[in-house]
């Protein structure tokens, strides 16, 4: 199987710019797995691409502002991971394993090379898992001029009790969704200081497809980030926010300290880090970087 075969361009462009070219396609990652991606071209400019991961069942909509900000001046390839309902995957694929972090870092791999980005000249965005997923990327030998994560897990944490729910048959999902965001809203996020992400978090969960979220949940159960980071030699930088509870400043310290070229970046808040702010913060870490 080749990766990436038989590419063709459809879709409407959400940022609906009116300079530039824009393309919506499906990618074939791995035998019987497709992942749809969004590819913008600025009319002008010949900065470094931006590859962009976002997080856990997060939908375009909520980085739209980013993203319009970036398509500006640059290239942008947006990858939508397995877990998102646009994936195509084959039926007898549907298991715990086809879910994995390594899994999802194989497939930036992948995308780059079937979209020809230039690793050297390319500039790695993600946030949460997208954020995970890149590292396990650059783990695996990707390359990149930099790569600049957003609130990345040391760990995924879930409580004794959550290993017993994402055992559930997943059409109890619905019943058991306001507990859940119970749990986080008290125990996991702040929605005093991050409303917004509250808010997010709670969107991201009621729209997801109950089969991929159990399996997403089942495959990050027991992975450690800081495995096998010492073999990463770009430049990561790693965005947080004191106030953001659910990423903690601690474990993002351990993170960076385990890469060789990490660099905390510390953000005012967790809604900053999703503004098109958080932009003047990857441009001064990409000039720094390079």
């Amino acid at each position: 199987m080749t990766a990436g075969r038989g590419l063709s361009c459809n879709g409407e462009d959400p940022l609906g710019l009116e300079a530039g070219r824009f393309c919506s396609r499906s990618v074939a990652v791995a035998d019987g797995v497709s992942l749809r991606v969004f590819d913008w071209s600025p009319a002008q400019g010949s900065r470094a691409t931006i590859v962009f991961v976002a997080g856990m069942v997060t939908v375009i909509g909520s980085w739209l502002p980013v993203l319009r900000e970036l398509a500006v001046t640059r290239r942008v390839v947006y990858i939508e991971t397995r877990e998102k309902a646009s994936a195509e995957i084959r039926r007898n694929l549907m298991q715990t394993r086809t879910f994995t972090l390594p899994e999802m870092g194989r497939d930036v791999v992948e995308v780059c090379r079937a979209l020809a980005v230039d690793q050297h000249r390319a500039v790695l965005v993600g946030s949460s898992l997208g954020a995970n997923a890149i590292l396990e990327s650059l783990k695996q030998g990707l390359e990149c001029d930099a790569a600049f994560l957003i609130g990345p897990n040391a760990e995924f944490f879930i409580p004794w009790w959550g290993h017993c729910l994402i055992r559930f048959p997943t059409w109890a999902y619905r019943a058991l969704l306001p507990p859940v965001i119970w749990y986080l809203r008290h125990f996991r996020l702040d929605p005093r200081s991050e409303p917004e992400q509250a808010a997010r978090y709670e969107r991201a969960l009621a729209e997801a497809c109950p089969r991929r979220l159990k399996l997403t949940l089942q495959g990050l159960a027991g992975y450690h980030v800081l495995d096998g980071l010492g073999s990463v030699a770009s430049r990561v930088g790693v965005a947080y926010s004191r106030s953001d509870v659910l990423h903690g400043e601690a474990s993002i310290h351990r993170l960076v300290a385990a890469l060789a070229g990490g660099v905390a970046i510390a953000c005012v808040s967790n809604a900053a880090m999703h503004s098109p702010a958080v932009v003047d913060d990857l441009e001064r870490f990409v000039k720094g970087a390079s």
